[in-house]
């Protein structure tokens, strides 16, 4: 028993040792990025979210070598889960400051391609028919009015409130129309009766026999 306790005691200070050296790495890491005009995090925060956030690190990481000294891991965990809500906003809009843009270049590359190909199918693939076609067209043009809204929409807001769209977003609904576009591409030619078969084959071999002669 008293092994036992001793081993749950050596595991308690372990998990907290553990806790507060994160919430102490990363008041003291991101409080940098967050004054450093270089980390990106300028152009999607205002100073005001900047300042007021880099006081919470700061008053975080005094707490933690005094009052909070000898609290419990799970203590640090809280404080350090209430702090990245503010962080995570902050570096999640900075991702799609760039990421956003690539995700619209790419989508309009994929509805270009997807139309030029359709055009194509008259004649090399005849057996897909003009309701598949159609379908798969509709669907290119709702998702471009859709993203040509967004944009709009986007254009209006600054960098540093909430995105009116994310790149995972556009990515899913784009990746959803390439399916519907790969499998109508996929799908083979219909293979010719055995009777329409049999007639090219018979007719062949007497064109054959008559050159012959």
């Amino acid at each position: 028993k008293m092994i036992e306790d001793y081993l749950k005691s050596d595991l308690a200070k372990q998990e907290q040792a553990e806790a507060k050296n994160a919430l102490e790495a990363y008041c003291i890491s991101t409080r940098s990025e967050v004054r450093d005009e270089d980390s990106g995090l300028f152009q999607v925060t205002t100073e005001e979210e900047r300042e007021e956030f880099a006081d919470a690190l700061t008053d975080a990481e005094d707490w933690l070598y005094m009052d909070g000294e000898n609290e419990p891991a799970a203590v640090f965990k809280a404080k350090l889960k209430e702090l990245k809500k503010t962080g995570d906003n902050m570096y999640s809009r900075l991702f799609e400051f760039t990421a956003r843009p690539a995700a619209v270049k790419k989508a309009r590359d994929a509805f270009d391609k997807i139309r030029t190909t359709v055009a194509t199918w008259e004649m090399s693939k005849p057996h897909i028919n003009e309701t598949q076609k159609t379908d798969l067209l509709d669907k290119v043009k709702e998702l471009e009015n859709w993203l040509d809204a967004k944009q709009e929409e986007q254009a209006s807001l600054e960098a540093t409130v909430e995105p009116a769209f994310t790149a995972a977003e556009l990515e899913k609904k784009t990746t959803s129309t390439e399916k519907l576009f790969l499998k109508l591409k996929k799908i083979p030619a219909p293979k010719k009766p055995k009777a329409e078969q049999n007639a090219t084959d018979t007719n062949s071999t007497e064109t054959n026999a008559a050159e012959g002669e």
